[in-house]
């Protein structure tokens, strides 16, 4: 699930918002099961990071 988080969080780093979606849709539960750590950034912290407005309202509403 390792490669899955850093695909997400690469798809929000590029701005490939349908790839995000599909990932959420697809394994979100499992994606967001992750600990806090110093190796690991959610989701919604690295598009706020990165100024992705539209991602940080997508994963908002349904993250």
């Amino acid at each position: 699930m390792w490669d899955f988080l850093q695909a997400m969080l690469a798809a929000i780093a590029t701005g490939n918002l349908e790839i995000v979606k599909f990932m959420n849709e697809t394994c979100g539960e499992e994606l967001y099961g992750w600990g806090i750590s110093d190796n690991y950034t959610c989701p919604l912290a690295r598009a706020i990071e990165c100024g992705q407005v539209e991602f940080v309202k997508y994963l908002y509403t349904n993250g």
